[in-house]
């Protein structure tokens, strides 16, 4: 659902980024602009994920590392 809202805005500015970018003073500070607003709306996202989440990972980096020693 994340991912999808996202490629919706960047089709969005896709299909109006021209008629947009010539009122807000060019491609480039559009370009800036939509990428400061999906980081705006990711981290959040991102800080949910990372809290819920963090036991999960610590133990897939750990079995990482333990299989890579192990071979080594």
């Amino acid at each position: 659902m994340l991912l999808f809202m996202l490629l919706l805005v960047q089709v969005g500015v896709n299909a109006v980024g021209k008629r947009i970018a010539v009122d807000i003073g060019g491609m480039k500070r559009l370009h800036s602009l939509v990428t400061l607003f999906e980081g705006i709306y990711l981290v959040p996202w991102m800080l949910i994920i990372l809290a819920t989440q963090v036991g999960v990972v610590l133990v897939k980096i750990s079995v990482f590392i333990i299989r890579t020693v192990h071979y080594m």
